[in-house]
């Protein structure tokens, strides 16, 4: 079913686009009763599901995969950036994709994976470390004097 809305997606252009922008997140949904793939969530304190959604940058759906209600794995990742770009090289062999997406998807394997492909190029956030608000810190308090 997610090759079959990539394929929809890429029949919805009526002429070859020169790049795209792909938006690649995750995103809890809670669920009642017995469905398959349900999976407790400790940090959303209920049973649901995760699926991983794909929008283009103009908000239009490009595909999605339904799966437990937990962190994605690297391998994971790269599992579903392989079948998205591959159906999408099926149609567009030479568009410029730009991936945009969480820290969890710009992972050691995942941005590896990534930067290996020509034609792709990432925008991924970068999860917040103690030394990272530290030195965001350091630069706010030099600039407070600046905004006055």
């Amino acid at each position: 079913m997610a090759g079959a809305l990539i394929d929809r997606y890429c029949a919805w252009f009526p002429t070859l686009p020169d790049r795209i922008t792909l938006d690649i997140a995750d995103t809890f949904n809670a669920v009642h009763g017995c469905q398959q793939l349900q999976l407790f969530n400790a940090h959303h304190d209920d049973d649901g599901l995760q699926p991983i959604v794909v929008f283009d940058g103009s908000g239009r759906p490009v595909t999605a995969v339904l799966r437990p209600a937990k962190r994605p794995s690297g391998r994971e990742i790269v599992t579903v950036l392989k079948r998205l770009i591959g159906c999408i090289r099926e149609t567009w062999p030479r568009v410029t994709i730009r991936l945009r997406g969480e820290s969890d998807y710009g992972c050691g394997d995942g941005l590896e994976w990534c930067e290996s492909q020509k034609g792709v190029r990432t925008i991924f956030g970068v999860a917040g470390t103690s030394a990272l608000h530290r030195e965001v810190e350091t630069l706010k308090a030099s600039t407070e004097p600046r905004e006055r």
